[in-house]
């Protein structure tokens, strides 16, 4: 029988020699596999315990689906809607999510070694001793999930949106930990984070994009800032849409800054900071820079008060209009090189 004489035969009122319960079954399972959007491989019914390893499942709509240990290893998932879907003790391993939708769907105990997620959204999901090793979660988000026992160890985490979370995982690569409600490591997204007072001494973060974070009054001594994005800082109050880390009074003594760049660094303090080849943009207003090393720091789009700034001499030199870089330290060379950080009139 086929797709287009069961979809008849449910019009008419499936009567005649339509009415066995058995043949209602197929009729049920030809229309769910034949739903647009869904290619099932053979034998694959979305239902619990399902045997459907390697099959192509892509764009599937698969909201609220109950696939409690279906075995999906292999599958190919990329841009599934699993908004909701009971994943319980499922096998993934290996299937490819890339861009799949996991919103709120239970994954407590489910396997996802290896497999492909990048992009995927698990918002608010249950991830509950879920087991990612290995498992490629580049640009993935898990915001306001609950990620207690997770297994992150060997996972490739560039990216990573992982605010507002609940629990500790049991396993992380390198440089990965909670602080506050916020996993974070290298390379991590850290947009709209709320890190207020967060003790982060000797954290790496390098190459980390840093958006609307709160990282006020925070303490980042000794930690790997280099290459970090720390763009556009303003003060995240309510109704400012303005984007970027808020700095006061953070402490960022003895941090790698190198290549960064740091915005509105206002009060914050750099004391024997590294930022050789950095980009200082805006206020500095009370930064303390006693002892940092500046060489080859770019200074532009400034508001000093060179009263207040503790800072060593050093000569800076115009490369282009507003901005000046740091050269080497005093004395200077140069005639009328505009001293900024010294308290002298430019």
């Amino acid at each position: 029988m086929t797709v287009a004489e069961c979809r008849a035969a449910r019009t008419r009122g499936i009567s005649g020699t339509w009415r066995g319960a058995g043949q209602l079954a197929v009729i049920a399972a030809a229309l769910t596999l034949a739903a647009p959007g869904v290619s099932a491989g053979a034998g694959c019914e979305p239902r619990p315990d399902a045997s459907c390893v390697g099959a192509d499942l892509r764009g599937a709509d698969l909201v609220d689906a109950d696939l409690r240990g279906a075995d999906l290893r292999k599958a190919d998932l990329r841009g599934a809607n699993l908004r909701r879907a009971d994943l319980r003790s499922a096998r993934l391993d290996g299937a490819n999510l890339r861009a799949v939708d996991l919103t709120r769907a239970r994954l407590q105990g489910a396997d996802l070694r290896g497999a492909h997620l990048r992009k995927a959204e698990m918002e608010y999901a249950y991830l509950q001793r879920t087991d990612f090793r290995r498992a490629d979660l580049t640009g993935a988000s898990v915001i306001g999930s609950n990620i207690t026992r997770a297994k992150f160890a060997g996972a490739v985490l560039t990216g990573l949106w992982a605010v507002k979370v609940v629990g500790l995982p049991t396993s992380a690569p390198p440089g990965w930990r909670r602080a506050g409600n916020v996993f974070l490591g290298p390379r991590a997204n850290l947009l709209k984070a709320r890190l207020r007072g967060a003790r982060l001494r000797g954290v790496d973060l390098h190459s980390t994009s840093f958006a609307w974070v709160d990282l006020s009054y925070a303490d980042l001594r000794e930690a790997n800032l280099r290459n970090a994005r720390l763009e556009s800082a303003m003060d995240p109050v309510e109704g400012d849409d303005r984007m970027g880390p808020y700095l006061e009074g953070a402490d960022l003594s003895g941090a790698d800054l190198r290549g960064a760049v740091i915005d509105q660094p206002l009060t914050a303090s750099f004391r024997r900071a590294d930022l050789r080849g950095a980009t200082i943009r805006g206020s500095l207003l009370a930064s303390d820079l006693q002892g940092a090393d500046l060489r080859g720091l770019t200074i532009r789009d400034f508001i000093v008060e060179p009263a207040a700034v503790n800072a060593p001499s050093w000569c800076m030199e115009m490369v282009r209009s507003e901005a000046y870089r740091i050269t080497t330290p005093a004395p200077c060379t140069a005639p009328a090189v505009p001293a900024l950080l010294t308290g002298a009139e430019p």
